[in-house]
């Protein structure tokens, strides 16, 4: 396995890409509301294997780890630096993410400071716990409750011939 350090891309002088997931909702996100309170501003939870199975999602005992066929990562909570809660998933930089022994090292992320900063830096006020891109991706993709209900009226005329 390649460490973090001695990635080829870091070797020949490359800055890896800054990759991050944002849960929606979900049993992340309501466990993340649940802990919230207990959670200082720039705190990062850390999810194991073992702690995702004990408080949010029960798995089969010997099952593969969460999210081993579902998910490119790990997840982790993020509290922001303005009382905001953030469920993230995180690429590894080396290695398989998940049956290795050191799947869970931190050491692993070495993009996780960067990537929670420009979080930080990226957070907007539009709904709670919005960030810039997401919000710009629904307004791109919603339509107008009014316009949204009128064309979804017309197709289905169309397609009833009504």
């Amino acid at each position: 396995m390649v460490a973090a350090d001695d990635h080829p891309a870091q070797q020949q002088g490359a800055v890896p890409p800054l990759v991050v997931g944002i849960e929606k909702p979900g049993a992340f996100i309501d466990h993340a509301a649940a802990i919230a309170e207990f959670l200082s501003p720039g705190d990062v939870l850390h999810m194991d294997d073992t702690y995702i199975r004990a408080q949010i999602a029960p798995g089969k005992p010997g099952a593969d780890p969460y999210g081993k066929d579902e998910f490119f990562d790990r997840k982790f909570i993020y509290k922001t630096s303005t009382d905001n809660v953030l469920v993230v998933t995180m690429p590894r930089m080396s290695g398989q993410p998940y049956g290795e022994k050191d799947c869970e090292s931190l050491d692993q992320y070495p993009t996780l400071a960067k990537s929670l900063a420009v979080l930080d830096d990226i957070q907007a006020r539009l709904y709670k716990d919005a960030v810039i891109p997401v919000a710009l991706a629904h307004s791109a993709a919603a339509l107008p409750l009014g316009t949204g209900t009128r064309v979804l009226e017309d197709l289905a005329r169309q397609a009833l011939s009504v």
